[in-house]
């Protein structure tokens, strides 16, 4: 992910992500701040990859990531 300043101080989020099929997409946002441009992203992403099973919340760690696909892969809810 990438962001940018426009000469009008408006931040541009940039990122590249594959959709269910393994296409690439390369969705952005924009906003007055990163965090705003950062959130706008995230919703052009989710819209592009087509196949989301959630909205996303927060950030994770790989770590969480693994943890959570092997508890759903496993259906090891306890």
């Amino acid at each position: 992910m990438t962001y940018t300043v426009e000469p009008n101080g408006l931040v541009i989020a940039r990122a590249r992500v594959y959709d269910g099929n393994g296409q690439e997409r390369r969705p952005s946002g924009s906003g007055a701040t990163e965090a705003e441009a950062l959130t706008a992203l995230q919703e052009a992403a989710d819209v592009a990859v087509g196949r989301v099973l959630a909205r996303r919340t927060q950030l994770m760690t790989v770590a969480e990531l693994a943890t959570t696909w092997l508890k759903t892969a496993y259906h090891d809810d306890d």
